[in-house]
């Protein structure tokens, strides 16, 4: 194994580059094996409502395994998933520079090869991961401690059928 990457972390990829249904139900398993998961003492997983989150196969590896699946609202994953509010720019930025090192290094303007990305990647890592990055994530969203009052009510409204379709479309809106 390269010796930069974590050694109880996955490693996966699916053609597309984007998750699927299978490459989640293994992260699933693999996340149970680490957090003592039992239908005892469940723990709460807080996701994004992508598609792949929602199979069946899922579900019932998590109903069997005491995973708690909480599906954040569309569209505000940049107020409400941790990750987004404090660790995602962070890790583009840091990404960004050690891109910027590594073309410095080898020969001005090389291109980055495949096989770089996973040692930049991992360098720009453990270069911003902390414990207090990933606390305030949970404080910053509102998540916890619970905070009911971060955003407005406002904020979270459902959308009307007229602005999902378009205010000139032949559908009659539902109220």
């Amino acid at each position: 194994m390269l010796s930069f990457l974590a050694v109880d972390a996955i490693y996966r990829c699916s053609k597309s580059g984007w998750i699927t249904e299978d490459l989640f139900l293994e992260w699933l398993k693999h996340f149970a094996q680490y957090v003592n998961v039992s239908t005892v003492d469940p723990v709460l997983v807080i996701l994004d409502n992508h598609a792949t989150h929602s199979s069946l196969k899922s579900y019932k590896f998590c109903r069997e395994n005491g995973i708690v699946l909480v599906s954040l609202p569309p569209h505000n994953s940049h107020r409400l998933q941790p990750l987004d509010v404090t660790f995602f720019s962070s890790l583009k930025t840091a990404y960004s520079k050690e891109c910027d090192i590594h073309i410095m290094k080898t020969h001005h303007y090389s291109k980055i090869k495949v096989t770089d990305i996973a040692e930049l990647f991992a360098k720009a890592y453990n270069r911003i991961t902390s414990k207090e990055k990933g606390l305030n994530g949970f404080k910053n969203t509102g998540i916890f401690p619970l905070d009911r009052n971060l955003f407005g009510e406002e904020e979270f409204t459902e959308m009307s059928v007229e602005a999902t379709v378009g205010a000139n479309s032949d559908i009659e809106a539902w109220n």
